[in-house]
């Protein structure tokens, strides 16, 4: 179909279809550079607008509809709860460092102030091979308890573990510890 045809968008103006003939014979005069410069040229101008559209969505791409947002939901208000005693405490404070295939010992210890409480103890995230094992409670001179870290580490890293501290009554505590495991 010809762009200049009787059938063509530009029916109306004679002028202007004049001036479009002019351009389209002298584009046919361009060589390959020129050509390929111009087409580079008009890429840029039309891509940016776009471009410029991209950058600030906000501003051009506005949601149709809104999603109504509700509000979170709330559970019951629940009683805080009433500790009973004194919370216990993990007196170590870190952990030596181990290697891989290497037997490895260490003692955890804590105490609780309040007299005849049972302690617990219990650990996550050990490495593989590791366990906390011989844990034994003693009430003289403080209620106390002593726990070993043991066994052959198998895989070397930086592991941060969490020994956990609990009492018959309740009462938790917890401490985080860095074991580094190298080969």
């Amino acid at each position: 179909m010809d762009l200049l045809s009787e059938k063509s968008f530009f029916q109306g103006d004679l002028k202007f279809r004049e001036k479009i003939k002019k351009y389209i014979v002298n584009l046919k005069r361009l060589d390959r550079t020129q050509s390929a410069s111009l087409a580079v040229l008009l890429f840029i101008l039309l891509s940016l607008p776009l471009t410029v559209m991209l950058a600030n969505r906000q501003t051009y791409f506005k949601p149709r509809a809104q999603v109504p947002t509700t509000p979170p939901i709330t559970s019951p208000t629940s009683p805080t709860p009433t500790i009973v005693g004194s919370l216990p405490v993990i007196t170590t404070n870190l952990l030596p460092d181990g290697y891989v295939n290497k037997m490895y010992n260490f003692r955890i210890e804590g105490y609780d102030p309040d007299k005849n409480d049972t302690l617990s103890m219990s650990a996550e995230n050990l490495p593989l091979g590791l366990s906390l094992i011989r844990c034994k409670n003693t009430l003289k001179p403080i209620n106390a308890i002593k726990c070993e870290l043991s066994g052959k580490p198998s895989i070397q890293g930086q592991f941060s573990l969490v020994v956990n501290l609990s009492d018959n009554n309740g009462n938790k505590t917890y401490k985080e510890f860095t074991l580094n495991i190298f080969r």
